[in-house]
């Protein structure tokens, strides 16, 4: 823990001195105010896909089609 803390006052004292461009103390304070958001949503495609029972997993691979759509499995 005293390392953690040596490293945030070392961290403190040269954004304290450091005024301009590339300060890291207006880096911090922005990041913490801004929300992350993604820029790409994950699953877009596809958003729904439905939890298949063991029997019906063996029908779909008999048929050779998708687990998640009704097209043939490529």
């Amino acid at each position: 823990m005293s390392l953690a803390r040596a490293f945030e006052k070392k961290i403190q004292i040269s954004s304290s001195t450091q005024r301009g461009y590339g300060s890291t103390s207006n880096i911090s304070a922005r990041a913490a105010t801004t929300p992350v958001t993604p820029s790409v949503k994950v699953g877009a495609s596809n958003p729904f896909v439905k939890k298949l029972t063991s029997a019906e997993i063996v029908a779909r691979r008999a048929k050779g089609l998708c687990y998640n759509c009704d097209d043939p499995y490529v």
